[in-house]
């Protein structure tokens, strides 16, 4: 992992949250271990992002271990930054335009975040099951729309490039990918339980709540270790 990338790990929660409450145009995304096995192909990618978080406790050890460096926990959720986030836009009455699932867990988590956060502005929603042709369409509505933040669920790298398809089109905000955020959020906006978070076992809550994940747990978290331990000494 190049130097440029490994300095756009924020060193603090706090920080990284007080420059996302300046509005200023940004464009954030996360890795963990998962999300690795598709960075190292395309790292070009993520170099464009502005900030990239630590998506998981194992990844920002793995920082820690290789490259020392520091970096917390900010993963695009309730349980970590989002509910700080969503309070700020809420309390400031801004913008947003939410993309990605498919639409009944869209609308039920559009439902939700309106009956908890009344004053934010939801522009636009859209499913993340578009042709190619329909999605440069929608990104040029974005443009035209000018929310404040956009909120791409579509899991990596789809959710990057549709973001930094989104800036091309002229639109200058906040961008965050968040991955299967949406879909979570369809029930409850606080898809983990406060037990869950504090023995941090996001982890084995998923993979109950969704069983299709454990390969992903089981095999491609453990597989990712051993790669990015080889990516790291084949430098």
């Amino acid at each position: 992992m190049e130097k440029s990338i490994v300095e756009k790990f924020p060193q603090s929660k706090t920080n990284f949250i007080k420059q996302l409450k300046e509005g200023k145009p940004l464009l954030i995304t996360y890795i963990n271990n998962y999300s690795y096995l598709h960075f190292r192909k395309q790292s070009e990618l993520f170099g464009k992002f502005d900030v990239i978080t630590s998506d998981g406790i194992i990844f920002r050890l793995l920082l820690l271990l290789f490259y020392n460096k520091k970096t917390p926990r900010i993963s695009p959720d309730f349980s970590s930054y989002f509910k700080e986030l969503f309070l700020n836009i809420d309390k400031n009455r801004q913008s947003i335009f939410v993309w990605g699932a498919d639409d009944i867990a869209l609308n039920l988590a559009i439902v939700n975040i309106k009956t908890r956060y009344p004053n934010i502005s939801i522009v636009r929603y859209q499913n993340g099951y578009l042709s190619k042709e329909e999605e440069k369409l929608e990104m040029r509505k974005i443009a035209k729309l000018k929310p404040n933040f956009l909120f791409v669920g579509m899991g990596t790298p789809k959710q990057e490039e549709i973001l930094l398809g989104v800036k091309q089109e002229g639109w200058n905000g906040v961008g965050i990918t968040c991955g299967a955020f949406i879909s979570q959020i369809a029930t409850n906006l606080n898809y983990y339980p406060s037990i869950i978070n504090t023995l941090n076992l996001r982890w084995l809550y998923r993979v109950y709540k969704e069983p299709k994940l454990i390969s992903r747990y089981l095999f491609l978290y453990p597989k990712a270790i051993i790669i990015f331990t080889y990516d790291y000494f084949r430098k």
